[in-house]
């Protein structure tokens, strides 16, 4: 069932498209942290040869 807020604006084309922006801004912030993760890795190994 389709509901129609008062401006005429279909509701759920409303909310999908909002659901859309956050999943993209969530994908966004998930693959930032993805290479901030592989970054501080990266400077483990550098740190733990220079122990050796």
């Amino acid at each position: 069932m389709k509901y129609k807020n008062p401006y005429g604006i279909d509701v759920l084309q409303q909310n999908e498209r909002e659901n859309k922006k956050r999943l993209e801004r969530l994908e966004s912030y998930i693959k930032q942290i993805a290479d901030d993760l592989k970054d501080m890795e990266l400077k483990l190994e550098q740190f733990e040869a220079l122990g050796k």
